[in-house]
């Protein structure tokens, strides 16, 4: 028995998909939260790692999301490495792409879907977390179509990226986040400095070992020869 005629599936932008389509930004907006998008700016990217360290994020417009990671955080959570304790929470979240293109961002291709490597600030933990992967097709093709974006993010990890879009509860971070970074640096600076210490007191200690093995090497050369010639004391 063929498909109902009355429904089409294979067609673009159907008065059945935007219903669809209205629905689904229906359902984020009663059970989602609102968050903001902040896209990247790149200032400077290293083409053979891809990174840019000095990128900015200059713009934060608010869209509503739908949290797919219902049991809580997801990732490897907090864990002590050998760079110490480190924080790899990760979350989902599900957006519209109607709604996400009515952002009107022009930069890169945000104008059709988000990007990798842009920020959204999650209000119920007031931290920034960082788009990983975007995921097109988690619900597929629903009467011939897609309506949403699935985005896998993890809590971002500053790293001097300057924060200035103009809403005081986002900039603030960059600030905190500052103050911690040179925190962090000047322990490291203490410790490095306590490591070269150590490493001179070693070296000047290891330098006069062996000069009086030297010198213990000599005195007794120089006792043979002086044996070998039959020459005594007084």
């Amino acid at each position: 028995m063929a498909t109902n005629h009355y429904f089409n599936h294979y067609g673009t932008n159907t008065p059945d998909q935007r219903l669809v389509e209205s629905i689904v930004i229906e359902s984020i907006k009663s059970f989602g939260i609102d968050v903001h998008y902040m896209p990247r700016t790149e200032v400077n990217t290293d083409a053979i790692f891809g990174e840019d360290r000095i990128s900015k994020f200059e713009d934060a417009r608010m869209v509503e999301v739908y949290i797919k990671s219902i049991d809580g955080f997801e990732g490897d959570g907090t864990f002590v490495s050998n760079f110490g304790l480190e924080v790899r929470d990760q979350i989902t979240f599900t957006i519209s792409r109607r709604r996400f293109i009515d952002l009107n961002f022009e930069t890169g291709n945000r104008d059709k879907e988000p990007l990798e490597g842009d920020l959204i600030f999650f209000p119920l933990s007031d931290s920034l977390f960082e788009i990983k992967h975007v995921q097109d097709t988690n619900v597929f093709y629903q009467m011939g179509g897609l309506q949403t974006f699935d985005l896998v993010c993890e809590l971002f990890e500053y790293a001097d990226e300057a924060i200035d879009t103009g809403i005081e509860e986002l900039d603030k971070i960059e600030r905190e986040e500052l103050v911690h970074l040179q925190l962090v640096n000047k322990c490291i600076k203490v410790l490095l400095d306590m490591q070269i210490l150590q490493l001179k007191e070693k070296f000047l200690i290891g330098t006069l070992v062996q000069v009086f093995l030297q010198l213990e090497i000599l005195l007794e050369l120089l006792m043979r020869i002086i044996k070998c010639m039959n020459i005594r004391f007084l």
